[in-house]
């Protein structure tokens, strides 16, 4: 179980190192298992990267888009992001008789 943002982010980014190292796995179709293990990390990445940015935010850091957009609206475009995974899963796995519990 993960105690802290930073343990799930970190069990993350073990997770895609773990990807990247692996270039014959990338090519290979993904399991329903597999689409519900990926959409599950696609949400945490983007819930967990709108906390971390709205801490940074709040520390006084000084983030800059590239697009010139207000850091809210990237903060708040991370939590699309990741209720689109969660929405999608949840979809997803109904289609394929998972469960659909996090």
């Amino acid at each position: 179980m993960t105690h802290s943002l930073d343990d799930a982010l970190a069990v993350i980014q073990d997770h895609l190192e773990r990807y990247m190292q692996g270039p014959s796995e990338r090519a290979t179709p993904l399991s329903p298992q597999e689409v519900d293990e990926s959409l599950q990390w696609m949400s945490a990445a983007n819930y967990g990267a709108a906390v971390h940015l709205s801490r940074l935010q709040k520390a006084g850091a000084d983030l800059v888009r590239q697009d010139g957009k207000d850091m809210g609206l990237w903060i708040v475009e991370q939590v699309k992001l990741g209720n689109v995974a969660r929405s999608t899963r949840i979809d997803y796995n109904k289609r394929h008789g998972l469960s659909i519990e996090d």
